[in-house]
């Protein structure tokens, strides 16, 4: 965008580094040199801002709970992959970045789906999901700032058949849900949300019908465990697992390590551990990988102590056993009876 006669360009960099604003004249240079050299970059042009303008330092509390938003946005997008809707997390709202945590889109509206978890069963075209972790709390302030990513993302978007930049998609075409694992009690006395079943209350605000989705207070069943697992207690979460894994393919098990390493991070007493889990996981592949590939993790020796002596012996025939042996190692292995009769046999005359 145009700078302000009162801003003076920013200055060049000692070292280029990725996000770094600079001036134009200076990113037209530095695209030039890195063109011509067979490098590719991005330019992205923003507002510009004045020399020395402070920037906020982002704190390690707030890349934790992004972590914990993206993560949930992850398990949403398994848990809508083969269906009429489309999940896109953290969605840039403006030129500043103000991130929708996820939106989850119907791309198909004849194709069939009924495994909505509680809370979600109402969902339409457009649906804005707002998310608060363990250490978070879903306020008013948050609710305020779920309606204006909601009054953002209704400006950038319209009918596709309109044409017209004026026309707004109808408000029947969006839910607005705030996904919280903490209960939001002072929320929810304060604006009279209604609780329609447990763990999930709705507050209809003119035309725009808005739910809180409280995960740690959700019942279970198969159809809940994506909630569940982010409930944040240990005994709900090893149930949810089980759950959540039966109903998933395999795409789920990076995932659903993930969130178990985040867990461990917060020092939640997990009796599921992760070692646990990654043998889990390997056990539950270790078809899918061909058996030659798995053979040569482990040298002939560590095969071989795991089977026993006799199953070995049986996948050979006698003259194959004694292939290799000595006539004193042979008869190590006799009885005297044994010895007896060989020697009586080794006397009998031959018949011809």
């Amino acid at each position: 965008q145009p700078r302000r006669p009162s801003e003076p360009w920013s200055t060049m960099q000692p070292n280029a580094r990725p996000n770094t604003r600079y001036g134009i004249k200076t990113a037209r240079k530095m695209y030039e040199k890195t063109r011509a050299a067979g490098i590719k970059i991005t330019l992205r042009v923003v507002d510009c801002l004045p020399m020395n303008t402070p920037t906020a330092p982002i704190d390690s509390d707030t890349v934790r709970n992004r972590d914990w938003h993206r993560l949930l946005g992850v398990f949403l997008t398994v848990y809508f992959k083969d269906s009429p809707y489309e999940v896109e997390i953290e969605r840039d709202l403006s030129s500043k970045r103000q991130l929708l945590d996820m939106s989850v889109i119907q791309q198909h509206a004849d194709m069939p789906f009924d495994r909505y978890p509680d809370g979600l069963e109402n969902m339409v075209r457009y649906n804005l999901i707002s998310y608060k972790s363990l250490h978070e709390a879903f306020g008013l302030w948050s609710l305020l700032e779920l309606l204006g990513h909601y009054v953002n993302y209704r400006k950038q978007i319209g009918p596709p058949e309109s044409g017209s930049p004026t026309k707004r998609v109808p408000a029947n075409q969006f839910r607005l849900y705030g996904i919280t694992t903490r209960m939001p009690k002072k929320l929810i006395k304060l604006l009279n949300f209604i609780k329609i079943s447990p763990g999930v209350h709705e507050l209809v605000w003119g035309e725009t019908c808005i739910r809180l989705i409280v995960l740690s207070r959700i019942p279970e069943g198969p159809h809940n465990a994506i909630w569940r697992l982010f409930s944040a207690k240990p005994d709900i979460v090893e149930e949810a697992r089980e759950q959540y894994t039966a109903m998933q393919n395999s795409d789920c098990s990076l995932i659903m390590q993930t969130l178990f390493e985040y867990y461990l991070k917060e020092k939640l007493p997990m009796s599921y551990t992760l070692e646990q889990f990654r043998e889990d996981f390997v056990l539950s592949h270790l078809k899918s990988i061909p058996p030659d590939k798995i053979l040569k993790q482990y040298s002939p020796e560590e095969l071989l102590k795991e089977i026993p002596s006799d199953q070995v012996l049986q996948r050979f025939s006698a003259e194959e056993r004694l292939k290799n042996l000595s006539p004193e190692d042979m008869l190590k292995g006799l009885s005297p009876e044994q010895l007896d009769t060989l020697i009586r046999l080794s006397k009998t005359p031959k018949s011809h």
